[in-house]
């Protein structure tokens, strides 16, 4: 009996590893990246969701991050792991969006340049 009857298929796909998905997809089986995403969803989002909370914009952050991974899958280094590249490229993704959400100070000397303005045109 071959492995194959052995083992479920879905089971199966669950013993390829990231580096060899990583090397199809590069080889050009663009469909395998969906294995990626069915690994690291729902682990990117409770990672982002430690990060921010709770928030609308979790899956955005995790489809950019996908994205992203899947644009620079050519420069992955396999001496490396998989998850922990994805998860630093979801890390910052999410400090981006930290930084665009964080409102702006306003300096005092911008606050009396505009009184000054404003002051003028009365």
């Amino acid at each position: 009996m071959t492995i194959s009857k052995q083992i479920p298929n879905n089971k199966l796909q669950n013993t390829i590893s990231d580096e060899e998905i990583i090397k199809m997809v590069v080889a050009g089986d663009e469909e395998k990246y969906g294995k990626i995403i069915s690994r690291y969803e729902k682990r990117l989002k409770g990672f982002i969701k430690k990060l921010i909370g709770n928030n609308l914009e979790v899956d955005d952050i995790v489809e950019d991050s996908l994205i992203l991974a899947y644009q620079n899958l050519r420069g992955f280094d396999a001496k490396q792991q998989f998850s922990s590249w994805i998860l630093r490229i979801a890390h910052n993704k999410t400090v981006d969006y930290i930084k665009k959400k964080k409102p702006k100070l306003v300096g005092d000397d911008e606050i009396t340049n505009y009184e000054l303005r404003m002051k003028t045109k009365v």
